[in-house]
C-alpha cells in the first residue's frame, strides 16, 4: 500500500501526464510516467483512472486507458483486470480516435477477447489508426474471429496495417489453415518490403516448399541488404537452394551474428 508522500506523488505525475498530453509535448517523458504507475500499480491509481474514463476531456480518457492497459502488471497476472475492461469498454466507441485507439491497445495487452470480439467491426474503421491498433491487438487473440478479421487486414490499403496483420498471421499465430496460407501467399509480391517477408517468413514457419524460389529470390535481390526476417525463413526451411545466395550475402554483407552461417553449416550437414 503506498503512503500518502508516494500518493500525492503518482497523482502529482497523472496532473503532469494530463499537461504534456493537451500539448502534445515530450512524448518520451509522457511514458516514462505512464511506465512508473504501471509498475506502481496501487489502487489509488485505478480510481483515478477509472474517473478519468468519464471525463469530459478526451485526453483524460486517452491517457486513462494507457494507464490501465498495463496498471499493476506482473507475471502475466493484471490485479485490476475486471475493473480495467469495464471501465475500457465503453471507450470503444469513443467519438475521439485516439481514445478509441487506446482503448484498443490497453483491452490487447490484458488479450480482453470479451470486449475486443464483440466490436470486431472497429477492423473495418476508416481511420487507419484504429485498423492498426486492431491489427496489433488482435494478433494477440486466439479466436477463429481474430484470425478472419487478420485475414482481412492484411489486404488493407495501409502498408502498417497490413505489415501487422500478416505479422500475426504467420508469426504470432500457430494455425496451418489453407485460409492463412492463401492470404500469406497473396502478400509474397507485396509493395512494402517488410510486409512482405512477413509472409514468406510465416510461409516457411509451416514448411511451405512452394515458397521456395520465392525467398531464393528476395534472398538474391540486395545481398548488400538482407532482410532479416528472409535470413530467419532461410533457417525455417533449410533448403539447399539458400546455399549460393547466403553465401553471397556473407560477402557483401557480412555475417554479424554468425546467423547465416549457421544456417549454411546446417543445410550443408543434412
Amino acid at each position: 500500500m503506498a503512503d500518502s508522500k508516494q500518493t500525492a506523488e503518482e497523482i502529482s505525475a497523472i496532473s503532469r501526464l494530463v499537461s504534456l498530453r493537451r500539448t502534445d509535448n515530450n512524448q518520451d517523458e509522457q511514458w516514462d510516467i505512464i511506465r512508473r504507475l504501471h509498475k506502481s500499480g496501487e489502487a489509488h491509481i485505478l480510481k483515478r483512472c477509472l474517473a478519468m474514463c468519464k471525463s469530459g476531456e478526451a485526453v483524460e480518457r486517452e491517457i486513462a486507458a494507457d494507464i490501465l492497459g498495463q496498471l499493476g502488471w506482473r507475471d502475466g497476472e493484471f490485479p485490476f483486470r475486471e475493473k480495467s475492461i469495464e471501465a475500457l469498454f465503453p471507450l470503444l466507441k469513443d467519438k475521439n480516435e485516439k481514445v478509441v485507439d487506446a482503448a484498443i491497445a490497453a483491452l490487447g495487452h490484458m488479450r480482453a477477447s470479451e470486449a475486443i470480439l464483440p466490436n470486431i467491426n472497429l477492423a473495418r474503421h476508416s481511420s487507419d489508426l484504429i485498423r492498426f491498433s486492431m491489427a496489433r491487438c488482435l494478433s494477440l487473440l486466439d479466436s477463429p474471429k481474430a484470425r478472419r478479421a487478420l485475414i482481412k487486414l492484411s489486404a488493407d490499403d495501409d502498408p502498417d496495417v497490413r505489415n501487422w496483420a500478416t505479422f500475426g498471421l504467420g508469426t504470432q499465430c500457430d494455425n496451418n489453415t489453407k485460409e492463412i496460407r492463401a492470404a500469406l501467399f497473396a502478400r509474397i509480391d507485396d509493395s512494402d518490403e517488410e510486409t512482405r517477408n512477413e509472409a514468406i517468413l510465416g510461409l516457411a514457419r509451416r514448411k511451405i516448399p512452394d515458397v521456395i524460389p520465392i525467398l531464393v529470390r528476395e534472398l538474391e535481390t540486395d545481398p548488400d541488404n538482407p532482410s532479416p526476417l528472409a535470413i530467419e525463413a532461410a533457417h525455417e526451411l533449410l533448403a539447399k537452394e539458400f546455399l549460393t545466395p547466403l553465401q553471397k550475402i556473407m560477402e557483401a554483407h557480412g555475417d554479424p551474428n554468425g546467423a547465416i552461417k549457421d544456417t549454411i553449416n546446417t543445410i550443408k550437414s543434412q
